[in-house]
């Protein structure tokens, strides 16, 4: 089976120009450059080359440059399973039913369509979509589900955010975290509880981190964690809103057991993915967190869910059930979030080649027309 990548202005632009990436880094370094605490030491087993500086916004043009050179690409329309074609970055419009006639349709769109500072999105794509475009399906970081409630009912694919890692080797061959006094024998220290989140800024664009208290949880949640003094137990480090500080969040996250993800001004998070690139179980706040990206892992098994989007949520019991979980039971979340990494993260040019990811997942299900309807 195979797609054919429709040859509009805006489809070929992204498929020509290499994405940004950013640097790649060295996460030894990370120690030094973002002062970790002393008795943090650096993961041996954290490969240099396969961490990249990089951010959720660049997701629709590492779907289209992957997807222009997937063997999977045909270049006889008739002979595909579903088209595919990237939206106008500038929220223009296309003739969607005219460019793929009788032919499913999948339009990658911008990363998250409720960051409504930072996408524009057409309006014959999200307004009375299902009236107008019955075959077309948008593929979206996450779907609309509150700073544009109606996007909800569109027919949307979510696929996992940029993580940082372009592979997923660290997660599977990630040692078993324990304490050890003695880390001369390359054994390294062990962090129960890891939160790497900002607590202000989030809501100054949108509603989401106000009204929804997003913004309270992340306080809540920060001050339960510092709370508790013994930093083994939980350990607490500022993440910018830009993914300034991901080195120190990722080497945080490497050897921590839990990555507490409260959503910010969206529901997904980089950290999400992130955690589990490094082996880290993520602890999710809102159901629809669980929701997102259901074709790439299996949500329910591979993180933890405190569902506080009905209920005011006590920080301090998250921080205690975390504490006093068996530790079959953590063994049991580390397998399965070392499990989903394999199919969540985006090789670009520092992940080995033979190496399935997130690309592979996405084209198994679009040329599966599984999300298209009968």
């Amino acid at each position: 089976m195979s797609f054919y990548l429709v040859p509009t202005n805006a489809t070929m632009r992204l498929a020509s120009i290499p994405p940004d990436w950013g640097m790649g880094w060295d996460s030894r370094k990370a120690k030094r450059l973002y002062k970790l605490p002393a008795w943090r030491q650096p993961v041996p087993s954290l490969p240099i080359q396969s961490f990249q500086q990089t951010h959720w916004s660049g997701l629709q043009s590492v779907l289209v440059h992957a997807l222009a050179r997937h063997p999977a690409r045909t270049r006889n329309r008739t002979a595909a399973a579903v088209c595919v074609v990237a939206a106008p970055s500038d929220g223009s419009c296309e003739d969607w039913n005219g460019l793929c006639p009788g032919q499913p349709l999948a339009v990658i769109d911008t990363a998250d369509v409720d960051d409504i500072m930072h996408g524009r999105l057409c309006p014959t794509l999200w307004r009375l979509c299902s009236d107008r475009t019955p075959s077309v399906l948008r593929v979206v970081g996450a779907p609309g589900v509150f700073a544009r409630p109606r996007m909800a009912r569109c027919r949307t694919l979510s696929v996992p955010w940029l993580s940082h890692s372009r592979t997923a080797a660290t997660a599977v061959a990630q040692r078993r975290r324990r304490r050890c006094s003695d880390t001369s024998d390359g054994c390294f220290e062990t962090v129960r509880i890891a939160l790497a989140a900002g607590v202000n800024g989030h809501g100054a664009h949108t509603h989401n981190a106000r009204k929804l208290g997003f913004q309270r949880w992340r306080w809540e949640l920060r001050e339960a964690c510092m709370g508790l003094q013994n930093k083994t137990q939980c350990t607490r480090m500022f993440q910018s809103l830009s993914g300034g500080h991901a080195r120190g969040a990722v080497e945080l996250y490497s050897t921590s057991h839990f990555c507490l993800q409260p959503p910010g001004d969206t529901i997904p998070r980089a950290g999400i993915v992130d955690a589990l690139s490094v082996g880290c179980i993520p602890v999710l706040f809102h159901p629809a967190q669980q929701q997102l990206w259901p074709h790439h892992w299996n949500a329910s098994q591979a993180s933890v869910l405190f569902d506080w989007s009905t209920t005011r949520g006590n920080a301090s019991e998250v921080m205690q059930t975390l504490l006093a979980m068996p530790r079959e039971r953590v063994e049991s979340l580390q397998r399965a979030a070392a499990e989903a990494a394999r199919s969540m993260y985006y090789r670009g040019d520092l992940g080995p080649p033979n190496e399935r990811d997130a690309v592979d997942v996405l084209v198994d299900v679009l040329v599966s027309r599984s999300p298209f309807p009968r």
